[in-house]
């Protein structure tokens, strides 16, 4: 018995510390020193460096020294009062990753947002886009938390499902832009659709645009051909994702074509013609 409660003791006090480091910030200076950085934009990596941050704000980039050249300690940048440096010789170091498309978990996932926050951070992610949640009002408490650093978490982006909360559904573009106006006054950042008749879509799509919030799309399957119709490509659809099977592409295939011959072409011109043409091309792939 006495060795259990050892056991759990140690247990609890490798828990604490564990959790204290995590939690350890936020500096007003950070430095990342000597490490090799892999900037994103297709060059060699770079290395090593001394890599500033301020305020939530890379500031600098150091180059410090060569590879098989020892670093020269008086071109280092200076650690500041209060500051906190992180030795990095021999790592790499990218950009943080976003990830436009994370949901952030729940009691289907088995796993709450402190677990999933934790997972997303270890692997590199560093923004979160959650198109539609648990609900709207939940999600943003964790964005204004994280961006407070109350918890360890990444930046979230967080998007509201068109029309969640609308008892009886949005059955008109008035309703329609009465929804997406409210949902701005609530602090969202965009809206995630899931599929609406053309008016309505149109609708929405055209006073979010007006508020600047941010727009996507997962085309419900029974959706998928009315949207076809939908002035969504004209007026600022953000990313949209068509959701079909091979058999059912290729039997709406040739139907699709001629709707957009005759719809599409005339009338939202560019986007109907790089979409015809891609559609031709998969029809032949």
């Amino acid at each position: 018995m006495k060795n259990n409660r050892l056991l759990f003791a140690v247990f609890l006090l490798s828990t604490i510390v564990v959790h204290a480091q995590l939690a350890e910030g936020p500096f007003d200076q950070m430095i990342i020193r000597g490490v090799i950085l892999i900037n994103g934009n297709g060059a060699p990596p770079l290395g090593p460096v001394d890599v500033v941050v301020e305020n939530n704000v890379i500031t600098q980039v150091k180059t410090v020294g060569y590879p098989g050249v020892e670093i020269n300690d008086k071109r280092r940048p200076v650690l500041k009062e209060g500051g906190k440096e992180i030795d990095a010789e021999g790592m790499y170091l990218l950009p943080g990753f976003i990830d436009m498309h994370g949901h952030i978990g729940g009691v289907s996932q088995g796993a709450d947002w402190d677990y999933v926050f934790k997972l997303w951070l270890a692997h590199g992610v560093t923004t979160v886009r959650e198109p539609s949640g648990r609900s709207r009002d939940w999600t943003l408490d964790l964005k204004q938390k994280s961006a407070q650093n109350k918890i360890i978490a990444p930046r979230i982006i967080q998007y509201t499902g068109f029309g969640t909360g609308a008892e009886n559904g949005i059955n008109t573009p008035e309703e329609a832009r009465s929804w997406v106006r409210a949902n701005a006054k609530a602090g969202s950042d965009g809206i995630k659709f899931f599929g609406a008749s053309p008016e309505i879509m149109e609708a929405a799509l055209d006073e979010n645009k007006k508020l600047g919030l941010g727009s996507a799309c997962h085309h419900a399957q029974l959706s998928v051909l009315p949207e076809l119709d939908s002035p969504a490509w004209s007026i600022g659809m953000v990313c949209q994702k068509l959701y079909l099977t091979i058999k059912l592409f290729k039997i709406i295939l040739w139907i699709t074509t001629i709707k957009m011959n005759n719809i599409a072409l005339n009338k939202r011109g560019n986007y109907g013609n790089k979409l015809l043409n891609l559609i031709q091309n998969i029809g032949t792939g």
